[in-house]
């Protein structure tokens, strides 16, 4: 049932574009579907030549995302700064983080991703038009957040790939969107990946794009986003420490980054679930 529900409020949303009387928002949001029509054909059709081989995809779609992620954001009109670039690095594997606010956080993710870096994204990616079919055969990992049991040998699979293919991996620790841009509790997958890894954490901390790309909308405005790339954060220790206390570490670095209107409120500031 969730599955349907989640397809059924994706179709809703699409079909939200036939609606808006704002025709700059109507051609934005035509000109992104048709990119990822086009893109989906021409990468779609070289991923199912790499069936066999699950890191050649993943790569083959991080060069996909250098592509279609930095042309999506520039459609939408945000201009994007990065800071930190140097903390970007294909030759040093790495758990990339980063928080979670808007639509767009997708294609700035798969647009500034190192190549070798794969994914962690919720099932239900596989509704998101184009987009999401192309995920499904990429090799990236989809996780289901309602079966816990599920998610965590799906995660001790990825840790093995990771290892023995020297591949670096990003996710989203707060676990889903912010509903309001505010930094949320992290999930304790960030810290069971870092462990079994030995891999380094590097914060990447979006500020200004909620702004961007309401929740269960088509409705795009463009605006200035910050991208920080913080330093990378040891974890050679975390199995030594208590998860609340390790990932508190990277709670606080973004807490400490973002702007006050995307801090967590005192009565949620939590840095686990």
């Amino acid at each position: 049932m969730p599955s349907r529900t989640a397809a059924f409020r994706y179709l809703l949303v699409l079909l939200q574009v036939f609606s808006y009387k704002n025709i700059t928002n109507n051609l934005k949001v035509g000109a992104g579907l048709a990119l990822l029509a086009i893109s989906f054909v021409v990468f779609g059709v070289l991923l199912v030549i790499l069936l066999p081989s699950q890191v050649l995809r993943i790569k083959l779609c991080n060069y996909y995302g250098k592509t279609v992620g930095r042309a999506i954001v520039w459609l939408v009109r945000c201009r994007v700064t990065v800071e930190g670039k140097e903390h970007l690095d294909r030759h040093r594997p790495a758990i990339y983080v980063s928080n979670h606010t808007s639509m767009i956080d997708i294609f700035i993710a798969i647009w500034l991703s190192p190549v070798g870096t794969v994914g962690i994204a919720k099932k239900e990616v596989i509704y998101y038009p184009f987009f999401g079919q192309l995920y499904m055969v990429s090799g990236h990992l989809r996780i289901d957040r309602g079966n816990s049991p599920k998610a965590i040998r799906s995660l001790q699979k990825l840790s093995e790939k990771v290892r023995t293919s020297k591949l670096s991996i990003f996710l989203w620790p707060e676990g889903t969107r912010s509903r309001n841009g505010r930094l949320q509790p992290l999930k304790k997958g960030l810290y069971h990946l870092a462990v079994q890894t030995g891999l380094p954490v590097v914060p990447m901390v979006v500020l200004g794009a909620h702004k961007s790309w309401e929740k269960h909308s088509m409705h795009i405005h463009g605006v200035p986003i910050l991208v920080k790339v913080l330093p990378p954060i040891d974890t050679s220790d975390w199995g030594e420490r208590d998860p609340e206390d390790a990932l508190a570490e990277v709670h606080r670095q973004f807490k400490e980054t973002l702007p006050e209107e995307q801090k967590p409120l005192p009565a949620e500031d939590r840095p686990i679930r």
